[in-house]
C-alpha cells in the first residue's frame, strides 16, 4: 500500500507511514519507499508516534506540518510536545464529515507570539496532565 501511495504526491512532497504488527516507519515519496529508522518506535498508541513524527520531519526540513486525526488528545500531545519541535508552522486537521456539513479546519497548533516563553513552558508542561 505505502508503495503505491507515493504515485499521488507531489515532486517535493514526503509522507510517513508506521505501525502495524512489525512496527516498521517508512519514509514515501513519488520515487518510491524506504525504511526510517529514525522514526521507528514501541509506541503502541498512533497518538504519540505522531508526535514523535512531527518532530523528526522538521529535523528532516520539513518547515510546515499538518497532523491529521480526528481525536484531540492529539492535539493536547502536539500543544505538549511543540518546544520539540522545530517547524514553523504546525498545524492540526481535524477533518470530520458530518450529516450536513464537511467540517473541514486547519488549526494552528503554536500559541501566540506575545506570550511570555516563561509562560508558554509552563502552560504546556501542565496542559498534558490535566487533560489526560
Amino acid at each position: 500500500m505505502a508503495e503505491r501511495a507515493g504515485a499521488s504526491l507531489k515532486e517535493q512532497q514526503t509522507s510517513y507511514v508506521s505501525g502495524g504488527q512489525r512496527k516498521r516507519a517508512l519514509r514515501v515519496t513519488k520515487d518510491g519507499c524506504s525504511e526510517s529508522k529514525s522514526l521507528k518506535s514501541n509506541h503502541e498508541e498512533a497518538d504519540t508516534r505522531m508526535c514523535i513524527h512531527a518532530r523528526v520531519t522538521a529535523e528532516n526540513g520539513a518547515d510546515h506540518i499538518v497532523i491529521n486525526s480526528p481525536d484531540t488528545d492529539v492535539l493536547m500531545l502536539l500543544l505538549h510536545h511543540l518546544p520539540a519541535i522545530s517547524a514553523s508552522k504546525v498545524f492540526f486537521f481535524p477533518h470530520t464529515e458530518e450529516k450536513h456539513a464537511d467540517l473541514t479546519r486547519y488549526i494552528p497548533v503554536q500559541i501566540h507570539d506575545s506570550l511570555e516563553t516563561s509562560l508558554t513552558q509552563h502552560f504546556t508542561a501542565c496542559l498534558l496532565p490535566y487533560r489526560l
